[in-house]
């Protein structure tokens, strides 16, 4: 069975609204007491792995995309123009919070057209991509 693939390596990121930009010359929060700083901050997980019980993030301003941290050559991606740096935000309009969420999407899309909503240099566009077949 082909599988969709577009060649591109992402990786979560979040973009805080106004209101949770930090005041200028203000200190840099630490963590609760008791709380460590973990691999992914101070939570020990990211954002978009926070479960049901943890909504309030889903209600914070702002909005999560994928980073794109490396293009294959060759790949699907790479002849649609995606550069490492791009901020992936949704996929065919429907907003992508983690990176299996783009690989889910995809995989069953082998030589289809796809829309990716792609923010460069803070300008918001859309790329058409063709999805490759592995």
């Amino acid at each position: 069975m082909p599988r969709g693939y577009l060649g591109l390596a992402t990786q979560p990121v979040h973009f805080p609204g106004p209101e949770e930009a930090p005041r200028e010359g203000a200190p840099r929060q630490r963590p609760a007491a008791g709380r460590a700083w973990g691999p992914r901050g101070p939570w020990g997980r990211g954002p978009w792995e926070r479960g049901p019980w943890e909504r309030g993030w889903a209600r914070r301003a702002g909005r999560l995309g994928l980073t794109v941290v490396q293009v294959e050559a060759g790949s699907p991606g790479e002849a649609a123009g995606l550069r490492v740096g791009d901020v992936l935000l949704a996929l065919d309009g429907e907003a992508m919070r983690h990176p299996r969420e783009l690989l889910g999407r995809v995989r069953g899309r082998a030589g289809q057209p796809v829309t990716l909503r792609v923010l460069r240099a803070g300008e918001e566009q859309d790329v058409t991509v063709t999805v490759g077949e592995r």
